[in-house]
């Protein structure tokens, strides 16, 4: 897998978790051949205004997407 690969799919993923949020992503390889993304994103959306809310449920979601 590529970086333009990995970057692409790190978007994906931020679409589906956050629509209407801004994100940013940083696709990374390490050293040790380990792919990932670091995927940040804007708490507040732009379209509606309403924050995400950081409770257990919500990176319980988040993890359960990425793994």
């Amino acid at each position: 897998m590529g970086a333009e690969k990995l970057l692409e799919i790190g978007i994906e993923t931020a679409r589906e978790l956050y629509p209407g949020h801004q994100f940013a992503v940083i696709p990374q390889v390490s050293d040790g051949g380990n792919y990932h993304n670091h995927i940040l994103i804007c708490a507040v959306s732009a379209e509606s205004g309403k924050r995400i809310s950081s409770t257990h449920d919500e990176r319980s979601r988040v993890n359960r997407a990425t793994d």
